[in-house]
């Protein structure tokens, strides 16, 4: 645990959020993960049932859709809440995005208890940036069909790109979100220029390297963005940094023993960091957390 907790310090925040989601779970006893589950479960039904109406701020107030939202947020507050009951069981770390996640279900509903509707909208369109650091480091994710229901009943076209994708690995529905970054980033009305494109990327790599670890398709999509004419200089160095890195890591993938890789990519990640807005050690960073989620989900459980 020494060993881990030194990586995710080197990792910085990038590895941190999803170093302690990648506890959450390993860390619990069988019968505390499935009250976990359970809690959880209540909360995303609440979040389901409140989301896709927040799209739309004239429903959102609407006095006939108070009642059902009231009701929806209170739960969400409540089930944070209910958390507390298994902290003994989860690591220290796991405090951080509970927190988080506790600030924002309150502060949704206190502000859309007072009338503050917009306020109260905007807290809870950005609630699921919580579910998606943590969702983002699944290694083996599981059907979860509240969240395909959730991705069904929401009016994707009311959010932008990014919020789509988001939303989606939010509700685990990995696929879907992978195709939708795919067809954003080789969309050639999307200019490459925005920062929106660029954090897409970002976050495309992380979902393609540390849930699916599939190499071939993520050289195969940064390779088709290469070929996009109005990429900007620094972005198309970054992205062939980057295909080189995939293609020189991908023989090995991520076997080999996770600890002594984790640490040598760290290393080299932060090496090619020279300046930190540029990235270029990015693929070595996300291949290395996703080892680190590896060998956390496989430990023995005496280990945890």
């Amino acid at each position: 645990m020494h060993i881990l907790r030194c990586l995710g310090k080197r990792l910085g925040l990038f590895g941190l959020s999803t170093l302690c989601c990648a506890s959450l779970v390993a860390a619990a006893e069988p019968e505390r993960t499935t009250a976990l589950q359970t809690t959880m479960r209540t909360f995303f039904q609440a979040l389901a049932s409140a989301f896709p109406v927040s799209l739309d701020l004239q429903k959102f107030q609407a006095p006939g859709q108070r009642q059902q939202i009231t009701q929806a947020l209170t739960t969400l507050a409540e089930n944070v809440a209910g958390l507390e009951s298994h902290s003994k069981d989860l690591p220290q770390s796991f405090a951080f995005l509970r927190r988080s996640l506790a600030i924002s279900a309150h502060d949704a509903l206190q502000r859309y208890r007072s009338g503050d509707f917009r306020s109260a909208q905007f807290v809870l369109q950005h609630l699921t940036e919580n579910c998606f650091a943590c969702h983002a480091r699944f290694t083996k994710p599981p059907q979860f069909n509240l969240g395909k229901r959730l991705l069904e009943e929401t009016n994707l076209s009311a959010m932008s790109p990014r919020e789509r994708v988001r939303l989606a690995v939010a509700a685990r529905q990995f696929p879907a979100a992978l195709t939708m970054a795919e067809t954003f980033l080789q969309d050639a009305s999307q200019g490459a220029e925005e920062v929106a494109f660029v954090a897409m990327l970002e976050d495309y790599l992380k979902l393609i390297l540390r849930v699916q670890g599939d190499f071939p398709r993520a050289i195969m999509t940064v390779e088709r963005v290469l070929a996009r004419p109005d990429l900007p200089s620094y972005l198309r160095q970054r992205l062939l940094d980057w295909r080189a890195a995939l293609q020189e890591l991908q023989p090995q993938g991520l076997q080999g023993d996770a600890l002594t890789r984790a640490r040598s990519l760290v290393d080299e990640g932060q090496q090619r960091n020279r300046f930190p807005a540029y990235h270029q050690g990015m693929v070595h960073l996300v291949v290395a957390s996703s080892l680190l989620h590896r060998y956390i989900d496989t430990r023995p459980a005496d280990q945890q």
